[in-house]
């Protein structure tokens, strides 16, 4: 099994050692048996560094709807903004988790949980200058999609392997992403 993983950080000596393979491994790799898994690792976000207006946004918007809840007696409001306040202030400063990521027959694996494929409906690979990332649609109603960081994969590279098992289906980003990652979460 050891032998059969990709080592995504030295594509250039990989690719080197797939030139010197015998015919025979060849032909499997192009028969899609010659790797069983894709492995990498990436922090689970983009970290950005937040100056101290960030920080004095969250708490002036924070004041004024803590404000229009003790106007409004609206005190599980008031709890409510507190809480939802700290949060965003928690997530937004720490560090993004290292994550180990893989693809493989039985699924997909990110840190110690398998998505397999049979619980997945479709992947998208987003590849823009500012975003690298691959979107799993599944087939709960709880977490119907799940984004993962392709760190230094090349998108051809996943999209090859996932088009094994998966049907490649254009996914739009979801209000939420777009909210979270414009306030930089």
């Amino acid at each position: 099994m050891a032998d059969n993983l990709i080592n995504l950080r030295n594509r250039g000596r990989h690719a080197k050692e797939d030139e010197r393979e015998s015919p025979q491994s060849r032909d499997e790799s192009e028969s899609g048996g010659f790797f069983d898994e894709m492995f990498w690792e990436a922090d689970e976000s983009k970290k950005s560094e937040k100056q101290w207006y960030w920080y004095g946004g969250i708490v002036s918007i924070s004041f004024l709807l803590i404000v229009i809840g003790v106007i409004a007696r609206s005190f599980f409001f008031v709890i409510f903004i507190i809480l939802a306040a700290a949060l965003v202030m928690y997530y937004g400063s720490r560090r993004p988790r290292r994550v180990s990521f893989s693809l493989s027959e039985e699924g997909v694996m990110i840190g110690t949980k398998l998505h397999p494929y049979r619980d997945l409906k479709s992947f998208w690979i987003f590849d823009t200058r500012r975003r690298r990332e691959l979107s799993l649609e599944t087939k709960s109603n709880m977490e119907p999609f799940i984004v993962i960081p392709l760190g230094d994969n090349h998108p051809a590279d996943v999209r090859s392997y996932l088009g094994e098992f998966l049907e490649e289906v254009e996914h739009m980003e979801s209000v939420v992403e777009k909210f979270m990652r414009a306030i930089g979460i």
